[in-house]
């Protein structure tokens, strides 16, 4: 589905399939990450706060124990392979996609363990990543939190598009 779109705005002529980038928060943070697993099309990647790992996510999130629950359709003892399926990190060795992982130091909805377990996996396998972890931020601070955080985290994307993209 990810894909459909991207291949359509390619097709309409409104992205550059030599020029794509994919960034995103919360959820699009999750997509992001996954996305950047799948395929090797994006020059660059920046997930922000995002779910990587569900398994861990459950566990460690203000929200875990009944979100994933209802995203993913039971606890994860009694699916095991859909928390595998569905997680990003079960694919983040394929990436090779320039990748800033943006965190924020106090979000406790998808807390920084998430995006440390990507990027060490992208780290391990060779793939160019680093991370920028927003002190103090919450979960949307890049959006709604201290203007010296949403203008960090504001050059830092634009900073990581320009020098890949």
């Amino acid at each position: 589905d990810l894909m459909a779109g991207v291949d359509a705005a390619v097709e309409r002529g409104w992205a550059d399939p030599d020029r794509l980038g994919v960034c995103g928060l919360s959820g699009g943070g999750n997509l992001s990450s996954w996305i950047v697993g799948q395929t090797d099309c994006f020059k660059a990647a920046v997930p922000e706060n995002p779910v990587t790992n569900w398994q861990s996510f459950y566990g460690v999130s203000d929200i875990g124990v009944w979100f994933s629950v209802e995203q993913l359709g039971g606890h994860p003892h009694e699916i095991p392979e859909v928390y595998a399926r569905c997680s990003p990190i079960t694919y983040a060795h394929h990436c090779t996609t320039p990748t800033l992982m943006v965190q924020c130091e106090s979000d406790y909805r998808c807390p920084a363990e998430q995006s440390e377990q990507f990027y060490t996996v992208l780290k391990a396998n060779g793939c160019t990543v680093e991370m920028l972890r927003l002190p103090g931020g919450s979960h949307a601070s890049s959006i709604n939190g201290q203007p010296a955080v949403r203008r960090a985290q504001n050059e830092a994307l634009l900073d990581w598009m320009k020098r890949f993209v």
